[in-house]
């Protein structure tokens, strides 16, 4: 189908850096925060549930605030925004030094409602482009480098010689270099293309169930995620290996980028949902076994590498369970939910590893078997609704 014409001028290529910068400066948090959450827990400022809640706190506000911005702000002074966020960013993440306990949850809390208004600025810029899926694949990939850059960096210099609080000033730095940023994106964003508007209101019974599907693998990687640390300290595993293993991730999510490149549109939402199910429960299987230390950081990445190629195909699983596309625009909210959902439940367990990983290949067996069910329906649903001859 071909694609409808521009009606804007296309961005230049200062703006599209700096947009898709701003965003990903948004999620640096979600990539260091095994390291973070982890020093944070072994110099007393945390306690085992308190990982959730801090957790918790941050990407729920982060969810919330990249929803209700997209509802409310208008895609004007996105300049005067962008500055807004970054030095609002930059002052939580200077207070979570000093922070500890519930009041660092209550600050990682209005650090992740900026850090959701950053992102937004990039979603919205890449929403209004011709071809968003093809920006969409340039900011994950470059997301995922700077932060693989950055994570590295952060655990051979910042944190042994500075230690969590050199951690939140660098985030807080780069908070800073968005608000810089901000200052060369757009001020105004046009949609540069016509696009149809989806269906409005609430999906149907298979919609809720592609939802939670989505819901719940994300509840369960990000759940274990954050509570990294102490698993393979309950492992007997050095403090480092977890730093090797964060970056293991970043690495596999790189080549699941790759991958899932190649298999856009020859492999059905199914197939991945079950493979990719076998392998994050073998990892986690591997986790309470007491792993070594090798195996925990090529299982680490093995979960990233699975979680990229996972991810992609939410989409085509949510239209299949309702084609008006209600589901598919809900998709976001609830893996953002389930980000936030996965370290909440683990928290009120107490935050023990060995619970915490059951409770997650728990999450992992509801989303495969959600997805099967709506596949295992799909035809019939079809073969029900097509028009008697």
């Amino acid at each position: 189908m071909a694609r409808p014409a521009p009606t804007a001028a296309a961005p230049s290529l200062g703006q599209i850096i700096a947009s898709l910068g701003i965003g990903s400066a948004g999620l640096l948090i979600t990539s260091l925060s095994p390291i973070l959450l982890g020093l944070l827990y072994h110099g007393g400022r945390l306690t085992a549930p308190e990982i959730g809640l801090v957790a918790t706190a941050e990407l729920l506000a982060m969810g919330l605030a990249c929803g209700i911005a997209g509802a409310a702000l208008p895609a004007e002074g996105m300049r005067r925004i962008a500055v807004a966020a970054g030095l609002a960013g930059m002052a939580f993440d200077l207070l979570s030094t000093e922070a500890s306990h519930l009041g660092l949850v209550a600050v990682r809390g209005g650090a992740g409602a900026a850090e959701g208004i950053l992102l937004w600025i990039a979603v919205a810029f890449i929403a209004r482009q011709p071809l968003p899926e093809r920006m969409a694949a340039i900011f994950l990939t470059g997301q995922v480098v700077s932060a693989w850059i950055v994570t590295a960096i952060c655990a051979a210099v910042v944190a042994p010689r500075w230690g969590a609080s050199g951690l939140f000033v660098t985030v807080g730095a780069t908070a800073g270099l968005a608000a810089l940023a901000g200052l060369w994106s757009p001020d105004r964003l046009e949609s540069a293309v016509d696009a149809a508007e989806l269906t409005a209101g609430l999906p149907p019974r298979r919609g809720w169930i592609a939802l939670a599907a989505m819901f719940a693998y994300t509840a369960a990687g990000s759940a274990v995620f954050v509570y990294l640390d102490p698993i393979a300290h309950a492992g007997r595993l050095e403090p480092g290996v977890v730093s090797l293993a964060v970056q293991a991730n970043l690495a596999g999510q790189i080549g699941g980028g790759v991958l899932v490149t190649a298999l856009a549109g020859k492999v059905r939402y199914p197939v991945i949902f079950a493979a990719v199910g076998v392998a994050v429960v073998s990892v986690y299987l591997a986790y309470l076994s007491g792993a070594p230390a090798a195996l925990f950081i090529a299982g680490t990445g093995l979960t990233g590498f699975a979680g990229m190629v996972m991810t992609p195909f939410f989409v085509p699983m949510a239209m299949a369970a309702d084609p008006l596309g209600r589901a598919a625009v809900m998709g976001s909210g609830a893996q953002i939910l389930g980000g936030a959902g996965g370290p909440f439940v683990a928290a009120l367990f107490s935050g023990e590893p060995a619970r915490v990983l059951v409770i997650s290949i728990g999450w992992i067996g509801l989303s495969v078997a959600a997805a099967g069910w709506l596949a295992a329906t799909e035809r019939r649903r079809a073969l029900e609704s097509a028009p008697v001859t």
